[in-house]
């Protein structure tokens, strides 16, 4: 990871307040990007820096290596590209590493991002588009 990196972080960052999450913020490389989840509610504390995120949003769509991306923090049925190959990217559910596969089998080109569904580890966009593009 370099410092240019863009980092998209789907929610629940910390439940344990402004100071966790600007010591971690201030380790991390990269320009980071929260789309804010339900346990995001240090963002809006007044001794939270916000500028520590390049932005602070609900919603992003995205394009990265001719690949449409929705993000968001919460899973959804549909999205928009859903029906062009776009790939919705979330967090929220704490999922184990079977349901990405599981959505693939289905036909769902939906992808949890937590480190639960992902082996403890971050993943990346060239990861996820190799994901779908190998299974």
């Amino acid at each position: 990871m370099t410092f240019q990196d863009e980092i998209y972080i789907l929610g629940d960052f910390t439940m344990k307040g402004p100071q966790l999450a600007t010591n971690i913020l201030l380790q991390l490389k990269g320009k980071k990007h929260l789309i804010c989840g339900n346990h995001d509610k240090f963002v809006m504390q007044s001794n939270f820096d916000q500028l520590l995120f390049q932005s602070i949003q609900e919603y992003k769509e995205i394009q990265y290596l001719n690949t449409q991306f929705i993000l968001s923090h919460y899973p959804m049925l549909e999205w928009n590209g859903f029906y062009k190959g776009s790939i919705h990217l979330h967090g929220h559910q704490h999922n184990k590493e079977w349901y990405n596969f599981d959505n693939f089998a289905k036909g769902i080109r939906r992808f949890d991002v937590g480190v639960d569904a992902n082996y403890m580890s971050p993943v990346s966009a060239e990861d996820i588009i190799t994901f779908f593009s190998l299974n």
